[in-house]
């Protein structure tokens, strides 16, 4: 008996110590762990103040009666005194900085084609008017007070080559105005082809349509234009397709091509832009 007490006795004793032992390990690196953690996320924090504090922000405002669906789309006018937004919610939002209540609502609310998504805007070199893009096949201009001046004509979707008919077939997605001359629009679709457009012709019988340019097949298919641009002096048209390629063309009466980049990539180009 005397042996059995005394083992279980050291047996007791050297269970409740390590025990403790145990428990005390394990709530310190249960800390240093959260600790460790806690530091980590601070570090995180702190480089994200860090890169947050590079930007050039001087005042931050959320303004009045926003979309109801996501923003696609901004454009600024030139001298920075307007900008328009729009959205999935089909809406074209038009603000003026000079004139902007304290609510800094929208002076005006347009929707260009009912039904339709914003893809894109884009303001005239003058500022006296903007091109309206969206799930439509024909792309409209407006005055910088939102008022219609007309829009483009629409293609003929039962011919079978889209360079034969005046107008985009499918749906366009970007316009762009050209930098330097005022009455030159261009449009990208979903029929693969980007047009040239003559706004002084809106409405005109002969009809607006300038030109088509049609890309060279990378591959063999047909494939969309998912996005276009104008360089910096407009002398030159940049396109991009769902097969990854880009192509450039002079804004002149030839559009030949003059440039066509390998597809380095298995998704489409959504959008494009040239720098200086």
């Amino acid at each position: 008996y005397y042996y059995y007490d005394s083992y279980y006795y050291y047996y007791n004793n050297y269970y409740n110590n390590n025990k403790y032992y145990y428990n005390n390990n394990k709530d310190y690196n249960n800390k240093k762990n959260n600790t460790t953690e806690e530091e980590e996320n601070d570090d995180d924090d702190d480089n994200e103040s860090d890169e947050y504090e590079k930007l050039p922000i001087s005042d931050e405002v959320e303004l009045g009666n926003p979309h109801k669906k996501t923003v696609t789309t901004i454009a600024v006018e030139r001298t920075g005194s307007r900008f328009i937004t729009g959205a999935r919610d089909g809406m074209v939002k038009l603000y003026d900085f000079n004139g902007m209540r304290k609510d800094l609502h929208p002076f005006r609310e347009i929707e260009p084609n009912e039904g339709y998504p914003v893809h894109s805007l884009d303001w005239s070199p003058s500022g006296d008017a903007f091109v309206v893009a969206t799930g439509s096949n024909k792309a409209k201009v407006f005055d910088r007070d939102g008022r219609e001046l007309g829009e483009f004509e629409s293609g003929d979707m039962y011919i079978l080559d889209s360079k034969n008919t005046r107008g985009h077939t499918h749906n366009v997605t970007k316009a762009c105005w050209n930098p330097i001359e005022k009455n030159l629009v261009i449009t990208s679709a979903d029929d693969g082809t980007v047009r040239i457009w003559n706004v002084d012709y809106l409405g005109d019988p002969r009809g607006s349509q300038r030109s088509v340019v049609k890309p060279q097949s990378v591959k063999p298919g047909r494939f969309r234009a998912t996005t276009c641009a104008f360089n910096m002096d407009g002398s030159l048209i940049a396109m991009a397709l769902t097969d990854g390629s880009i192509q450039l063309f002079p804004a002149n009466s030839k559009l030949s091509l003059i440039h066509i980049s390998e597809p380095t990539r298995q998704e489409a180009i959504s959008y494009a832009v040239f720098c200086l």
